[in-house]
């Protein structure tokens, strides 16, 4: 009954915060069809229909979504059109900026395959940085059954349907969905809610922490503790609860590689993007340097740049992590060395 309750109130939560969610998604599929009408794409609703129905989230992180999606339908198109098609370079990167035309992406099932799956992998990654899936394993394994779910059940539709556009995409986003729901539910897997959510958790936090031992008398408290204002506990009773509830100190966190902590703070989140830059635009100028002998250095300015970039804010985020493990880690210092305990003798 508790477990029914729980899913009932859950999906109801989803259903308030799609419902709050309507007029950003009319916002975010206005700027879509301008951006779609800009650089020449045709932008699909269905892409829209992700972000509202899926992502379930507020504008700014709704626009990351979009800028997510498009990026995946473009590093899709770069890969099918140089691996698949063996073109080059420059020739497929001006196919990727027509990615939405069938005639250049959708030469082939496989093809539509690898673009989908690019596509679901980049707008996964994108709900783990944002926070719609928590981080973790169990946020990581969501996102990994979510990509490949969707890429496999647009590319059926896709075959089924015969067609790229919205009715194969929107059945991907609308079953995968469902799948979204079901892998947080049985993951265990937090679903971000933005600052509703945290109210909520404080509340329930507020809720489950409850002190009342202030303000009852202290015979009462006495009696609820099973212990003695004069006398203290008996030696065997201390040695129980040493037992039962460990040393009063605080608990250390798990300790993890500073190499590892570095590293994240150089790949983690937004750099990671970063370091794709950095790569495509250092690749384009060996291609180009390749083909032609007088080629500009602006590729490469723009890699070196962008590695710089990373590579300073990266060891910034590390230095600020550095100083608040050790002020955590201070502490645990600040009990005192010794205290004077009454037991029964």
């Amino acid at each position: 009954m508790n477990t029914a309750q729980g899913i009932f109130s859950y999906l109801h939560t989803v259903n308030t915060q799609l419902a709050v969610s309507l007029l950003d998604g009319a916002t975010l599929y206005t700027l879509t069809c301008c951006l779609g009408r800009f650089s020449g794409a045709h932008f699909n609703p269905a892409q829209t229909l992700s972000v509202i129905f899926v992502g379930r989230c507020r504008l700014a992180i709704g626009l990351f979504m979009i800028f997510m999606q498009f990026l995946g339908a473009f590093l899709g198109a770069v890969y099918a059109q140089c691996i698949l098609q063996n073109n080059t370079f420059a020739v497929a990167m001006h196919a990727a900026i027509r990615w939405s035309s069938t005639d250049i992406h959708a030469t082939n099932r496989l093809q539509y395959f690898f673009m989908e799956l690019t596509l679901s992998t980049l707008v996964c990654c994108a709900y783990l940085f944002t926070g719609v899936i928590s981080h973790g394993r169990n946020g990581a394994l969501c996102a990994a059954i979510i990509s490949t779910a969707r890429a496999i059940v647009t590319f059926v539709g896709y075959s089924t349907i015969g067609q790229t556009s919205n009715l194969a995409r929107t059945i991907g986003l609308i079953s995968t969905a469902y799948i979204f729901l079901a892998c947080c539910l049985l993951a265990g897997s937090e679903f971000g809610m933005g600052k509703e959510k945290s109210k909520m958790s404080m509340q329930l936090m507020k809720k489950e922490v409850e002190l009342r031992e202030h303000q009852i008398p202290i015979e009462e408290l006495c009696a609820e503790l099973k212990t003695n204002v004069n006398m203290g506990h008996s030696e065997e009773k201390a040695n129980q609860l040493l037992k039962e509830y460990g040393l009063n100190m605080l608990t250390p966190p798990k300790k993890r590689s500073e190499l590892v902590a570095a590293l994240k703070c150089l790949f983690a989140g937004f750099n990671f993007l970063l370091w794709l830059g950095s790569l495509a635009s250092v690749t384009s100028y060996i291609i180009e340097n390749q083909q032609s002998a007088n080629v500009k250095l602006d590729n490469l300015y723009m890699g070196i740049v962008l590695a710089v970039v990373v590579v300073v804010t990266g060891f910034f985020a590390y230095y600020q992590e550095y100083k608040s493990s050790k002020i955590m880690e201070s502490f645990a210092r600040l009990a005192p060395p010794t205290t004077t305990v009454c037991l029964q003798l």
